[in-house]
């Protein structure tokens, strides 16, 4: 008795192919980089805030395209294969080699050849596979949280989202996070007024007010920058990690930035802008639901400057004149967090004017 039957065998997807744009950033020359920007970056005389940062990035950007100029380049994209050694990729160019040879001159021995090459790198593929997700396995034994993601990556591999990045779809985002935050907002102005309100405290003592921001000096920039993580937005001149590497040449440009923005008392519109990247808040959920993804921003790394720089004034204010509440000590540095309360960010508004924050018991 015979059975037939008509399968359909999907084919294999096809490497998707894109054009990038790409610096080579490792072939710069740090030195000469460093040196070039020492001549060029003087601090700005007569401009305001927004135009020192617009002078800030054109100069890193016109310096970028000099020692490290945009390229372009057309790649195919294809899934990655963590256990894929360069032993099996020397067998494989092997393989090439001996099926060009063996297609050029037609002699058994050559097949031959090429026939067993092939059954030992399909082998070699397979063991070397094998080991690799043992050892994956073996090494979260005594990690149920790390295993069950493991085991769950290896049988569900995350599919790419059917969302393709088109100006309509940011608009939607943008719309959807919009409606989002006014929602909050209203929400917040329409919640009911405490019955109690708190007691207005007395006016502040001319001791504790805190009435301008001290200017800075390079070398606090550079301490600054020197401690802070290397990350990068896309609206940099210039990336963060080769910034670092010329930060004797750049502290002064950037010192004289900041100390217009903290006179003037104001922050430039394009430190204020972040790029926003929606992600989904679990590969499970639906891609086409707005409401299933989370807003990431990512602000440029001056403007991260500029506040670490206001932070450090402010919480040496608050320190020196004992401003803190008396159990609001979690933004303090080096003390642990007591009781189990919710308050205000931050300060309580009697701390404010230099009084003495409340009780456990008004905690409550």
């Amino acid at each position: 008795m015979a059975v037939s039957a008509d399968l359909a065998f999907l084919p294999p997807p096809r490497n998707c192919k894109r054009v990038i744009h790409f610096r080579n950033i490792k072939s710069v020359d740090t030195v000469q980089f460093a040196q070039h920007l020492q001549t060029t970056a003087s601090p700005p005389i007569g401009l305001s805030a927004e135009e020192s940062v617009s002078h800030y990035n054109e100069l890193l950007g016109n310096t970028l395209n000099q020692f490290a100029p945009l390229k372009s380049r057309t790649v195919s994209f294809s899934r990655s294969a963590p256990w894929y050694t360069p032993e099996l990729r020397k067998m494989k160019s092997a393989g090439r080699k001996l099926e060009r040879l063996c297609r050029s001159t037609c002699l058994p021995v050559h097949k031959i050849a090429f026939h067993e090459h092939q059954r030992a790198y399909s082998l070699a593929l397979k063991n070397t596979r094998s080991s690799f997700l043992s050892n994956l396995i073996d090494r979260d034994a005594g990690n149920p949280r790390h295993l069950f993601s493991t085991i769950n990556h290896l049988l569900k591999p995350a599919s790419q989202s059917p969302i393709e990045a088109s100006e309509s779809q940011c608009n939607n985002f943008i719309k959807f996070f919009k409606n989002k935050i006014n929602n909050i907002r209203a929400l917040i102005s329409s919640s009911p007024v405490l019955s109690s309100p708190l007691p207005t405290p007395p006016p502040p003592s001319t001791s504790s007010t805190f009435t301008s921001f001290s200017d800075i000096t390079p070398h606090d920039i550079e301490e600054i920058i020197t401690k802070m993580k290397p990350s990068t937005c896309p609206l940099d001149p210039i990336p963060t990690t080769l910034l670092k590497t010329s930060i004797a040449a750049l502290c002064p440009l950037i010192a004289s930035l900041i100390n217009i923005s903290l006179c003037n008392g104001s922050v430039p519109s394009s430190l204020k802008t972040a790029v926003i990247t929606p992600l989904l808040k679990k590969p499970s959920l639906d891609p086409e639901v707005l409401l299933n993804y989370r807003p990431i921003s990512n602000l440029p790394f001056l403007s991260k400057v500029l506040e670490k720089v206001v932070a450090a004034q402010l919480q040496l204010h608050l320190t020196s004149n004992s401003l803190y509440c008396g159990r609001r000590q979690g933004e303090v540095r080096g003390v642990v967090i007591e009781g189990r309360y919710v308050a205000a960010r931050w300060l309580h508004p009697r701390a404010l004017y230099g009084l003495p924050g409340p009780t456990r018991q008004a905690w409550a």
